[in-house]
């Protein structure tokens, strides 16, 4: 919950997550409310140059976890949506496409479509390397596929994988997940082009792997394993499902959530693995884990709870699940946000306010100098599965923080180059 939002408020929010419909109902109406008598006479504050894609349409990139742009920057991978409004849910029927902006010669050097997409994270669009990408498609033949497309000869060549991708390790593997079972439990991430009422059993469903060389598919991690890692009594009732895979930056090791629903009510848990999906750790149990991402090869920053110390951004240490505080009395009171990291640098964003803007930030890890970078209004026709998170990345470099907004009244990828104010 945004900063501005007082303790009584926070407490009210925490009682009704007991009653999840409730809380859907009171939470839209007490915020529409709130936009009204807080409203702000401007829709974004920034002291930065704002740059975007010049092209016809709107246009996003998704999640917080990749960068759009190629490692040395000549190419920015994004979704284009021409023929559809982005406030409306998604619709299988009416693809977006996926396009790529050439920098260097002022052109988009790829296009073409796809129906498997959300607003949140696209079709899972993601750099293998500095010319080649992937992402995730459906054929009514074989199902949900994923994209290779290389773009080394200047004519783009696609290959075909067998299973959609979540997380991929640069050209040599993928690790995925249900997309179905997302859409039926957290459609703000699946995929809509199956019937989602004939999910496979916890025995067959879970993580799995995907050799990008070879299209070799394996399960390397079932739900029903899951159940058995430190279960509890809420578990054997509920709902599971997984989510938000990351590899590690050399690749060994994966976090990912393992959520459970009970009666409406969402427990999480953060879990690490080798890449075979073996030494599984529970590095969270404490009821809500949110947003992660991995500070360096031994250590993962998130956004979670602790029952004696409270909800916070910690540094995990993934050896020993040991948990130091970020930011302590400076980042706290923004609440939960998207974190990316490069090296000493964090930018994060909040959620809406009390006005409807969403800040934009960046903390130094060594130092703990934050800087707002800018604020950015998001209208409560942007709500729910159609909302628009900020979802700041930072490229390879350092020096730019991409992001996706709505200020201007439709969805659009921006960035900016946060040392050259």
């Amino acid at each position: 919950m945004a900063s501005n939002y007082s303790k009584t408020e926070r407490i009210v929010a925490e009682f009704l997550n007991s009653f999840p419909r409730i809380k859907i109902f009171v939470k839209r109406r007490y915020q529409f409310l709130n936009a009204i008598l807080y409203s702000k006479n401007y829709r974004f504050q920034c002291d930065f140059e704002l740059h975007t894609i010049p092209v016809e349409g709107e246009t996003f990139y998704g999640y917080y976890d990749h960068s759009p742009e190629s490692e040395d920057g000549r190419y920015i991978l994004f979704h284009l949506v021409k023929n559809q409004s982005t406030k409306s849910l998604p619709d299988a029927r009416m693809p977006i496409e996926v396009a790529v902006y050439d920098t260097q010669n002022k052109n988009l050097a790829y296009q073409n479509s796809t129906v498997s997409f959300n607003w949140q994270q696209g079709a899972r669009l993601q750099w293998l390397d500095n010319r080649n990408f992937i992402y995730n498609k459906f054929s009514e033949k074989d199902g949900y596929q994923s994209v290779i497309v290389d773009l080394e000869s200047g004519f783009p060549i696609e290959k075909i994988r067998p299973l959609p991708v979540y997380d991929c390790y640069q050209m040599k593997f993928a690790l995925t997940l249900n997309f179905s079972r997302l859409d039926k439990f957290r459609p703000d991430y699946g995929y809509r082009n199956q019937k989602k009422t004939d999910l496979p059993h916890y025995q067959e469903d879970g993580v799995f792997y995907l050799d990008l060389s070879t299209g070799e598919k394996k399960l390397i991690i079932k739900i029903s394993s899951l159940k058995e890692l430190q279960p509890n009594q809420l578990m054997d009732a509920a709902d599971h499902k997984v989510n938000h895979i990351m590899i590690s930056p050399s690749g060994r090791h994966f976090i990912f959530l393992h959520r459970y629903m009970v009666s409406g009510r969402r427990f999480d848990r953060l879990i690490l693995s080798d890449i075979e999906g073996n030494k599984l750790k529970v590095l969270a149990d404490d009821d809500m884990v949110s947003h992660c991402c991995w500070a360096n090869d031994n250590e993962i920053i998130a956004y979670l709870r602790d029952f004696e110390i409270g909800d916070k951004y910690y540094k995990v240490n993934i050896h020993n699940a040991s948990k130091t505080i970020v930011g302590e009395n400076i980042i706290d009171k923004f609440g939960d946000g998207h974190p990316s990291v490069y090296q000493d640098n964090l930018v994060f964003d909040t959620y809406p306010n009390k006005s409807r803007m969403k800040d934009l930030f960046h903390f130094n890890l060594n130092n703990d100098n934050l800087t707002k970078l800018g604020e950015f209004y998001e209208g409560m026709e942007y709500y729910g599965e159609t909302r628009c998170d900020l979802h700041p990345r930072l490229n390879k470099s350092g020096n730019k923080v991409f992001f996706d907004s709505v200020h201007e009244g439709k969805r659009g990828l921006y960035w900016i180059g946060i040392y050259d104010k």
